[in-house]
């Protein structure tokens, strides 16, 4: 893996920064995960379940689904290595899209826009993945079940497709992957609670596949990567889901807010189904303005910025910012 390019899709620390760049959730711990967190901690010298035992039983029954089906790893990202690392043929994802995707499909790669009928044209007899990002990071696109219902009509019997839904919770009419999956094996979803949950220093997300696909991935990962603290915190995340709904909606009319002020000062900014939001073609110069203010945001390979909706008091920081960008 390019060490140069992990770096870039990573970031840097940033000790000092307004730091709108991760789409960190920022929002209040959910009840009772704080607690959660503390009582883990109790017993720092007995290891972690390593198969997220409790966790993935959890899931199952929230889901509806089969245990088998269920496999919990050290956040979505590991997840998604395993899938492609473990795949026997391509990776085609969409182009802007997760900046890690090339970089854990290495030279299986295959890059299309993220466009349904663009992603199905890349897929061959050598493609055995394609990946949907659903809302797609960075633009912040999303696709209805009935377009992803039509895509997985017209590919072969063998390719899997992986829904990435890691923002799907800010998402409005936007396909469920686990519907999909019920209907369709070819489905593996992966989610991850570290957006809408708020846990992503926690390092928690989950895969939901048929078994035997579940239980190649199992093989590949390493046990203990998930923390005793994630598997404890995730438990009370799921037990607060009201409180996260609340959230994700405050969360949704910063996010509208925030768009609205941008487009004020005549900034092009297309309508987000995420918690971020994309400003196409400011690329280097934008982020470079910014950071010399103090604030950081994501330049996506020069095709544009992708700015994280931060709190309220980190939002008007930038819109202020904004307002001295010249055009």
């Amino acid at each position: 893996m390019d060490t140069e390019r992990l770096r870039a899709a990573l970031g840097g620390p940033a000790d000092g920064f307004v730091r709108l760049s991760m789409n960190e959730n920022r929002r209040e711990p959910l009840p009772g995960v704080e607690s959660a967190v503390v009582e883990a901690t109790r017993d720092p010298g007995r290891g972690p379940d390593p198969w997220c035992s409790a966790l993935s039983a959890a899931l199952a029954r929230r889901l509806s689904v089969d245990v088998e089906n269920v496999l919990v790893g050290a956040g979505s990202s590991a997840l998604l290595h395993a899938l492609c690392q473990t795949s026997p043929g391509d990776v085609v994802h969409p182009w802007p899209s997760f900046e890690m995707y090339p970089l854990m499909a290495g030279a299986k790669a295959v890059a299309a826009p993220p466009d349904l009928d663009a992603l199905g044209a890349a897929v061959t007899s050598r493609t055995a993945l394609v990946i949907l990002c659903n809302p797609n990071n960075p633009t912040g696109d999303r696709w209805r079940a009935g377009e992803v219902e039509q895509f997985l009509a017209g590919l072969p019997a063998h390719v899997t497709v992986v829904l990435d839904e890691a923002y799907r919770e800010f998402a409005e009419d936007c396909a469920d992957g686990v519907e999909l999956f019920r209907r369709d094996p070819r489905v593996c979803v992966v989610r991850t609670f570290s957006k809408a949950y708020g846990l992503f220093g926690l390092r928690v997300g989950y895969a939901v596949a048929e078994p035997e696909l579940a239980g190649r991935l199992r093989m590949a990962l390493l046990p203990f990567l998930v923390p005793a603290t994630g598997q404890a915190a995730a438990l009370a995340a799921l037990q607060a889901e009201d409180a996260m709904r609340q959230s994700v909606a405050r969360i949704r009319e910063d996010r509208d807010a925030l768009r609205a002020a941008l487009l004020d000062l005549g900034w092009s900014v297309p309508r987000s189904h995420a918690s971020f939001l994309w400003v196409p073609g400011a690329g280097e110069r934008l982020a470079g303005f910014l950071a010399e203010r103090g604030i950081l945001v994501r330049d996506v390979a020069g095709l544009g910025v992708r700015i994280s909706v931060g709190t309220p008091e980190e939002n008007r920081k930038l819109v202020e910012a904004a307002a001295e960008f010249p055009a």
